[in-house]
């Protein structure tokens, strides 16, 4: 189940509204397999259109199973774009794996940047 939860942090830095999808502990793998990316996909395009971005902060994948190229494609039909940082978790059966994942999805992979 995905839920979501809404915050509104203010910064005095910044004058104009963005709004951020933040998802973390996807853990996609043996268990959670291509029904979470279908739902994950299907709720972000569910979000207002004022949504502007969606950040994956670590463990897309669980380790569980090896992630193959077209594992992440369904998020290619989102309406925003995605941003990846890795997690603990994705590394453990090849982080080359989900990144090759996640560029063929069309995310944007954020590595030491």
């Amino acid at each position: 189940m995905i839920i979501v939860h809404e915050k509104t942090i203010e910064l005095d830095k910044i004058n104009q509204n963005i709004n951020i999808v933040h998802l973390s502990d996807v853990h996609y793998g043996a268990i959670r397999h291509k029904k979470i990316i279908l739902d994950l996909r299907d709720k972000l395009n569910e979000l207002p259109p004022s949504c502007d971005l969606a950040i994956i902060s670590g463990d897309l994948a669980d380790g569980s199973c090896v992630v193959e190229e077209d594992d992440s494609l369904p998020l290619k039909d989102v309406n925003i774009p995605i941003v990846f940082t890795a997690g603990n978790h994705d590394f453990y059966l090849g982080i080359e794996n989900v990144y090759n994942a996640c560029r063929k999805a069309g995310i944007i992979i954020l590595d030491n940047e």
